[in-house]
């Protein structure tokens, strides 16, 4: 029988982290040690099964046989040891987890620059990482691990396996910069159309929500340029003639801080319901789940 209390359980969760992920760089971050520590683990847990386990390859590593055999049982250990610890009273001052969220710098900026002050006072020990996404749901990345919450106003239909929680609303306002040579307080729908346009697009594209309810009365804009950040955008139209549609809590801290100004849009869209996003395997989780009220509680008083 093997003597149990000869092996480090600990190397269950970094075994867990390198088939995760394929990266031992990728995998050091997800668990929160430096890549050589990682790679020290690695060679521990060589040992500890005879086995390579991952082998390196083009952009990262790769199972070998014997760890996909391991894989399954593994992940059910790790699975069965969470339960058990979620039971415990969970205590946030305690907490030292590190959670991977989601998202675009339009949130950073409006629930992040927020969240922080909160952790740094109720869980100092909790760390966040901010990833940007695309505009559809990371399925995959929320199913393997690799997000642990996804917030974004482009969640529609969620597959089955996954939680939703509102946040809140938003609605679209324009912006140009101060002192336009041509557009003072307000804009006419012949002019929108005819000024140069930059748009937020986090999938890269040069249409947009305002792109289709144009189309819908036979008109169309010119756009010269798409940004996948929301606050670059921000700061290239203080520096430029352009006109910019952008999110209207995002407009609010540009006009805090930047030579710009707020205008009517001349073309009316529908608004867009913030929601934030996880996996049911991460639902019951304690420390999951006090993350997610705080941010639930700082959207309302948004």
């Amino acid at each position: 029988m093997v003597n149990i209390n000869a092996s480090d359980l600990n190397l269950l969760k970094i075994f867990h982290a390198l088939q995760t992920h394929n990266s031992v760089s990728q995998a050091a971050m997800a668990v929160g040690l430096s890549q050589p520590a990682m790679s020290h683990a690695l060679a521990r847990l060589r040992d500890l099964y005879n086995d390579q386990l991952f082998v390196r390859v083009p952009g990262g590593v790769t199972p070998t046989p014997k760890a996909q055999q391991l894989a399954p049982e593994i992940a059910q250990i790790l699975a069965s040891i969470e339960r058990t610890l979620s039971e415990q009273k969970f205590l946030p001052e305690h907490a030292e987890d590190v959670f991977t969220i989601g998202g675009t710098d339009y949130l950073d900026q409006i629930l992040f620059s927020r969240l922080i002050p909160v952790l740094m006072e109720k869980a100092p020990g909790i760390r966040l990482i901010s990833r940007q996404i695309k505009a559809t749901l990371p399925k995959k990345e929320l199913e393997s691990g690799q997000l642990d919450l996804a917030i974004a106003g482009f969640f529609d239909d969620l597959p089955e396996g996954f939680y939703n929680q509102r946040l809140f609303d938003d609605t679209f306002a324009c912006l140009v910069r101060k002192n336009h040579p041509i557009i003072g307080d307000k804009i006419t729908l012949k002019q929108f159309t005819e000024m140069k346009h930059i748009l937020i697009s986090p999938s890269g594209v040069l249409e947009g929500v305002i792109d289709e309810a144009l189309q819908e009365k036979g008109l169309k804009r010119h756009v010269i340029a798409s940004f996948p950040s929301f606050q670059a955008s921000g700061w290239i139209l203080a520096e430029s003639d352009v006109i910019l549609t952008a999110p209207a809590r995002l407009v609010e801290s540009f006009i805090k801080y930047l030579p710009v100004k707020v205008i009517p849009s001349p073309v009316k869209t529908s608004g867009f319901t913030v929601k934030q996003v996880w996996h049911q395997k991460m639902h019951s989780h304690p420390a999951h789940r006090f993350i997610r009220q705080e941010i639930f509680k700082i959207a309302q008083q948004l």
